[in-house]
């Protein structure tokens, strides 16, 4: 029974717990229980470790600031901003017209017939090689009737033409 009055309900030893929290108040369990577990070689290196990679950091945030008071010299702050914000203007406008541009695209491509379009583009193709090719034969004849045509005595003959139409038309 007299076992029981130094235990918890959950079984921890009160006497020894006692006895761990007076060692705690004068600092001395913490000290030695520690010690045991730590590699002080090792604590050590990592201390240094840690040091250089704070002096390297250092270092190279005092160049970034070199540079940073050097380019800040040189930087007229009120132009950069000015292109900063035409850049992103330019950005939103090239990005609305692409959503337009997508927006009609889908919009055309459920109303379009791709096989008709192409007989289309064939059919105009081949209409636009017909053209040149009569206006080639014309361009020839113009060339050719040209060196045969008297230009004066063609404006009579349609000066002539005209006012016998007006004389019939009239009559």
């Amino acid at each position: 029974m007299n076992n029981n009055r130094n235990k918890t309900k959950a079984g921890t030893n009160i006497n020894h717990v006692k006895k761990q929290n007076a060692a705690s108040a004068q600092g001395q369990q913490y000290q030695t229980e520690f010690a045991a577990e730590t590699n002080a070689q090792e604590l050590r290196q990592q201390n240094a470790a840690s040091a250089q990679a704070r002096r390297n950091q250092n270092a190279a945030s005092n160049v970034n600031q070199q540079y940073a008071a050097e380019f800040a010299s040189e930087t007229n702050a009120q132009e950069v901003r000015q292109q900063n914000t035409a850049s992103a203007q330019a950005r939103r406008n090239q990005n609305a017209a692409s959503n337009v541009n997508q927006q009609y695209a889908a919009e055309f491509a459920s109303e379009t017939n791709a096989q008709e379009v192409r007989q289309q583009n064939a059919a105009s193709a081949q209409g636009q090689r017909n053209q040149n090719t009569a206006s080639n034969v014309n361009q020839q004849y113009a060339a050719e009737f040209a060196s045969e045509t008297d230009v004066q005595q063609v404006k009579k003959q349609n000066a002539q033409s005209q006012a016998r139409k007006k004389n019939s038309s009239s009559n």
